[in-house]
């Protein structure tokens, strides 16, 4: 099915992590969770790969995205 669509598999599981990642980092239900416990929650090993993948992603650290989310700074 990957090879189908032109996508590596391990890209597209990266992708999902990171937009589940991102749907619990600005949820404000869930915005005393730390960004280290998101990172373990959806399965990336370390905060700082995690940190690394999702500005890679989105352009911006996943602590700034909880901000801009939840407090528009």
């Amino acid at each position: 099915i990957f090879l189908e669509a032109g996508e590596p598999s391990g890209s597209y599981i990266r992708e999902r992590r990171l937009e589940l990642a991102r749907g619990i980092l600005t949820d404000p239900a869930r915005q005393s969770v730390p960004v280290g416990a998101v990172a373990l929650q959806v399965g990336f090993a370390s905060q700082s790969y995690f940190t690394r993948a999702f500005k890679s992603h989105y352009g911006i650290t996943p602590l700034a995205s909880r901000r801009e989310a939840l407090w528009g700074t």
